[in-house]
């Protein structure tokens, strides 16, 4: 099932993974962050890129686990885009996910929030009908 593995920085990179492998990858995301070690977070990321035959919902959330270490590491354009790419990848589910809210909310309080474009998209579509 693997495909290739080619080493980028400490991680490899690899393609061809079944969804089990993904979400191990995807939990070494989540430790990354935990860990305060967000570039190392998106290094791991960018190692398991390929998301062929991995449900929306699936996807949905990596994103948004990407766009938690993009935030901690002031990567604010990147975060916006990822996190939008999560909205519209499986737009009923994102938000249900109080890390897209909260991820969304930061980004919004932080100075250049009104130069990063996208994200009134974004609050937009996390809003709740009695936030509107």
């Amino acid at each position: 099932m693997l495909r290739s593995a080619v080493v980028r920085g400490r991680w490899p990179v690899l393609t061809g993974l079944g969804i089990e492998h993904l979400e191990r990858l995807d939990i070494g995301v989540v430790n990354e962050i935990a860990a305060d070690q967000p570039r190392e977070a998106l290094k791991l990321a960018a190692a398991s890129d390929s998301t062929e035959g991995v449900p929306p919902v699936l996807r949905s959330r990596r994103l948004i686990n990407v766009a938690h270490a993009q935030v901690h590491s002031r990567d604010n354009a990147d975060a916006v885009i990822t996190l939008r790419r999560a909205c519209s990848t499986a737009p009923e589910f994102v938000g249900c996910i109080p890390l897209a809210r909260t991820l969304t909310n930061e980004l919004l309080t932080r100075r250049d929030a009104q130069r990063l474009d996208g994200l009134a998209e974004v609050a937009e579509h996390l809003a709740y009908p009695s936030d509107i």
